[in-house]
């Protein structure tokens, strides 16, 4: 096994941090930069997120992550709860199977000395990565992980040829149910950005959630991530039916979430018309994939059929979104 060193970060190290993501590693996004994660209240989470530096210096991983307890497993090393994705972000110089083998082994021998007691880590999926990423699946499962997986629905930009075409029957004729009547355009002003926010919570409302964010934190976030965080709406006659955030990663994929609407106006069906319009843009902008965001439940134990039924009328593929996780207890 190569010699490692594991250090708990400390905001010494967040310039390095965020130079790290950036530059060098093979499998990182904004979403596990402290650009982003700093975003949160600081008592909202406990950062126990970690490098992997060799000779004593040199990063050539990061894992952020945070700890929660659970009266089943313990204490639980978790990657961020502040980022969709986290795991074992590591340096595309590095990333051989000997170094990833060395770094999973002295994660699992580090997390037992620090008495945790099962961890979690959710990967980034192979379509955000700039190269397949593989190797760290297998050697995860090498390691003893088990995992699961959730279904994300992507559509693959360089299969769309005639974009309206190349969806359904059913989504052609909902996609055009608002073409000669709504306005797609992209949403800068605060005003705007509290109309889309007021949208959303009236559609959280009927399950009974509120958003992840607070209107000032996404705010916050506009300013944090110029270049990354876009929003859209759909608008008839200057009002606002439906809106959306998406997230631009790497010149990659282009994923939509918290597509929001106003009912009174459902028969211009403004969900689809905001999709089919952010497909052709991303499109013309040279992403590689559109991603709608998961259609399960549970883990994954569940499916919603209806909602992946309406994301596949876009021409619609699968792409897993994989969790890995070990019990801890009694090594």
């Amino acid at each position: 096994m190569i010699n490692l060193l594991i250090n708990e970060f400390n905001n010494l190290y967040e310039e390095d941090w965020d130079i790290f993501i950036k530059e060098k590693a093979v499998n990182g996004s904004f979403l596990q930069s402290r650009t982003f994660l700093n975003y949160h209240p600081k008592d909202r989470f406990k950062d126990n997120s970690l490098l992997v530096l060799k000779d004593k210096k040199t990063i050539i991983a990061v894992i952020p992550a945070c700890e929660i307890k659970d009266k089943n497993e313990g204490r639980i090393f978790y990657s961020h709860k502040g980022s969709t994705f986290g795991g074992i972000i590591i340096s595309e110089k590095y990333y051989k199977v000997n170094y990833i083998d060395s770094m999973i082994k002295k994660l699992d021998n580090y997390l037992i000395e620090k008495n945790f007691d099962t961890v979690y880590l959710k990967q980034l999926p192979n379509i955000f990565s700039k190269i397949l990423a593989d190797k760290l699946d297998y050697l995860l499962k090498y390691n003893n992980y088990k995992s699961y997986e959730e279904l994300n629905i992507v559509v693959d930009l360089k299969m769309i040829n005639d974009i309206l075409m190349d969806f359904t029957k059913t989504t052609r004729k909902n996609c055009r149910r608002g073409k000669d009547f709504l306005i797609f355009k992209e949403i800068r002003s605060k005003e705007e950005l509290l109309l889309f926010y007021r949208l959303l919570c009236k559609n959280l409302e009927k399950y009974g959630v509120k958003p992840i964010h607070t209107f000032e934190e996404i705010l916050d976030l506009q300013k944090r991530l110029k270049d990354n965080l876009k929003f859209y709406g759909a608008f008839k006659n200057d009002i606002m039916i439906g809106a959306n955030m998406s997230f631009l990663f790497n010149n990659r994929v282009f994923h939509t979430q918290n597509t929001s609407i106003d009912y009174k106006y459902s028969n211009f069906r403004p969900a689809d018309f905001i999709n089919y319009n952010l497909i052709k843009l991303s499109k013309k902008l040279g992403f590689c994939y559109y991603s709608f965001g998961i259609c399960t439940e549970n883990k994954g134990k569940e499916l919603n059929f209806s909602l992946a039924n309406f994301k596949e009328g876009f021409c619609g593929l699968g792409s897993l979104n994989k969790t890995y996780y070990k019990s801890l207890r009694g090594n």
